[in-house]
């Protein structure tokens, strides 16, 4: 299944390939997460905040 994102410009809706909300997360990640919550929610829910703690980091 192919997940699509919108974002609202000039009262019209346009795919974009980076989540407005979500902006340091690739579309295929993102996508990954939406379908493992589709299986666990919960459980999607962990990994994703622990991918996005690992992304954010200090270095």
């Amino acid at each position: 299944r192919e997940w699509r994102i919108y974002q609202l410009e000039n009262s019209e809706y346009l795919e974009v390939s980076v989540s407005p909300t979500f902006p340091i997360v690739p579309k295929e990640k993102l996508s990954e997460f939406l379908a493992a919550a589709q299986i666990d929610e919960v459980a999607a829910e962990v990994n994703f905040r622990n991918w996005v703690r690992e992304m954010t980091k200090s270095n």
